[in-house]
């Protein structure tokens, strides 16, 4: 007998949001928020990214905020700044104006989620499932294929290059996507809405 399985899909909620916060679009400041403990999460290809950066404009800076990142992340390079966990995000999250996930694998990456309700302006690879809800929200040009370093730092340039009027759009746009859609309230009617479709 044929037993037909059905599945759907609940994308996490961003459980912490910062919709409050008023980045600085036109700092050279970006900030990557996660766990070091995988090479998956690409930050070693963001720290070369970096590199490449300095290499012509040494105002930039990187702020890598994560669990044990000083012990993952040994790099003595000026302008670069690692922490583990911290208290409160909003120090960081009101000075930056990019955030980056350069995921080789990331099933979502809640944090892009939290830095687009902070008015960031978002880069992710390909191959973090958050890249899909900028694709649906007609941003894909926010999204890199893979995380090689060239990619990242190019990437990194264009966005900084955007007009003020188109910083300023996509920040509002990031702001709107997760109040619109991202929120624990939305997830759980979500899943609710899902799980019976299934049950």
């Amino acid at each position: 007998r044929h037993i037909s399985t059905q599945i759907e899909v609940v994308n996490p909620f961003c459980a912490q949001p910062f919709l409050e916060n008023r980045p600085n679009l036109n700092s050279k400041k970006i900030i990557f928020i996660g766990s070091f403990e995988s090479p998956n999460k690409g930050y070693r290809e963001l720290i070369e990214a970096f590199r490449l950066l300095r290499e012509e404009d040494d105002e930039w800076e990187l702020y890598m905020v994560g669990k044990r990142g000083r012990d993952f992340v040994k790099d003595n390079m000026e302008g670069l700044f690692v922490t583990d966990y911290v208290a409160s995000l909003k120090p960081y999250l009101s000075k930056c104006s990019i955030y980056i996930h350069p995921a080789h694998f990331e099933p979502f990456g809640v944090t892009v989620l939290e830095a687009m309700s902070a008015g960031l302006i978002p880069i992710v690879t390909k191959m973090t499932g958050a890249s899909e809800v900028l694709e649906s929200n007609r941003l894909s040009k926010l999204i890199v294929k893979t995380p090689e370093p060239r990619l990242l730092k190019e990437k990194i340039v264009e966005v900084y290059n955007y007009s003020m009027a188109k910083k300023r759009k996509i920040s509002t746009i990031s702001k709107s996507i997760v109040k619109g859609s991202c929120l624990e309230k939305d997830g759980l009617k979500d899943f609710k809405k899902k799980f019976e479709k299934v049950h």
